[in-house]
């Protein structure tokens, strides 16, 4: 137990997979103990001194589930991360927050959350003491104020989210699933986003029907691309092993911006696979645009000068005068955690798309376009490059689903209500 494992690979998903496990691992004791489960904050502590976390946003967390001050004192001592600055300290800026870790988990401050585990060695025996620690003392000191458990393990919640990672095409991506029904809906992102940005409609429409979600290749919690290809065909595959993956049938596909293009070449590529198309504010194509007005945006974006500050400038003009504070705030939280490379080299990919109407006429199920009202790029978007119905949606950003996620949601169900059920 003493010796010293060389774990300079492990990733921050490692991490978290561990903590889940040690969740599952603790459930069949609750009755015996009398202890009811706090998986999410049981989870977040976990995940945050296996991660690195500073002691001071851990304390909480263990504080509140009932740990003891002396012997949390005892247990975070014995870690091997210490007595070593903190990984925010070292960049000199704040802890990144740790999001979709696991279902509903709380904002924690963990810098391991998108960035590979800085060690390059680990102490075995300290780390089976911190695993061991935390689910000893969270499962000897039950809340007073909970009721005692009725069974040792918990009736499944269709609704519940689970988050697993599936091979991709050229890395690990991080998936979100829940809800039953079919069939099911496939949520894509755009550009410089994650998964987070369908908060509003996974909650809402899992209480109906099954519904999974991902970070594509480079984005959230997804690796970066093993091979460097970020382009929208590269997409196309991910989205192909995603869904063979989660072992689902014909699928509903909702994309939110660039995946407007995943979701044209995929339904032309897998027809028999797609039972209805929803294009968020997707884009069309670019082909009533002059190939050269682009030309000087992708050699700008390509330069080596264009770099964090310009994709951020970039991303800000985007969001425009119409996104709400919240929005400003999610999409540009999530820009800092994607890879670098794939801003330009998607935004590249996505210009250069000029067949759109002729690939989209291999698809002949339903479809429609949910748009902002007040968007100015109308010729390239879906619902008038395809000729397909569009519901518009007033006072929004691009990222109108963050914006009115309600006024979203209601499109949605009204455009599901015409899907047929799974055959």
């Amino acid at each position: 137990m003493g010796e010293t494992v060389d774990v300079g690979g492990v990733e921050a998903r490692d991490v978290e997979a561990l903590a889940e496990r040690l969740v599952e691992f603790v459930k069949p004791y609750q009755e015996v103990v009398g202890w009811t489960s706090r998986e999410k904050q049981l989870g977040a502590f976990v995940a945050g001194l296996l991660g690195g976390t500073e002691r001071k946003s851990v304390e909480p967390i263990a504080l509140a589930q009932g740990v003891d001050r002396r012997q949390l004192q005892h247990f975070v001592g014995v870690s091997p991360w210490d007595h070593r600055p903190s990984d925010a300290a070292e960049r000199g800026g704040p802890h990144q927050p740790l999001e979709g870790a696991w279902p509903g988990a709380p904002v924690v401050e963990a810098s391991a959350a998108s960035s590979v585990v800085d060690e390059r060695a680990m102490t075995l025996h300290a780390t089976c003491i911190a695993a061991v620690a935390v689910l000893v003392a969270a499962c000897a000191h039950p809340s007073p104020a909970s009721p005692p458990a009725t069974s040792s393990v918990a009736a499944p919640n269709p609704a519940t989210e689970h988050v697993s990672f599936v091979d991709g095409t050229a890395g690990r991506l991080r998936v979100s699933d829940g809800g039953v029904g079919e069939p099911a809906v496939v949520l894509l992102h755009g550009l410089a986003a994650d998964l987070g940005v369908w908060r509003g409609q996974l909650d809402h429409l899992r209480a109906s029907r099954r519904v999974v979600a991902y970070d594509q290749r480079g984005h959230g919690g997804s690796e970066r691309a093993r091979d460097g290809v970020y382009t929208v065909d590269a997409l196309v595959a991910d989205l192909e092993a995603v869904r063979r993956a989660m072992g689902l049938g014909r699928v509903i596909l909702v994309g939110h911006s660039m995946s407007g293009a995943v979701l044209t070449r995929y339904a032309a590529a897998h027809p028999d696979a797609v039972a209805g198309l929803v294009y968020v504010d997707g884009i069309g194509d670019f082909g009533a645009v002059p190939p050269e007005a682009l030309e000087g945006v992708v050699a700008r974006e390509s330069s080596p000068a264009f770099g964090a500050a310009e994709r951020r400038t970039e991303l800000e003009g985007m969001l425009g005068p119409n996104a709400r504070p919240e929005t400003r705030r999610a999409i540009l939280a999530c820009l800092d955690r994607m890879d670098p490379p794939a801003f330009a080299a998607l935004r590249r990919s996505v210009f250069a798309l000029r067949d759109a109407r002729a690939l989209f006429t291999a698809y002949q199920g339903p479809s429609v376009a949910i748009e902002a009202a007040e968007n100015p790029y109308a010729a390239s978007m879906a619902g008038q490059v395809l000729g397909i119905p569009v519901d518009r949606i007033g006072g929004v950003s691009h990222w109108l689903q963050l914006d009115d996620p309600q006024g979203v949601n209601r499109a949605l169900d009204a455009f599901f209500a015409r899907v047929p059920a799974a055959r």
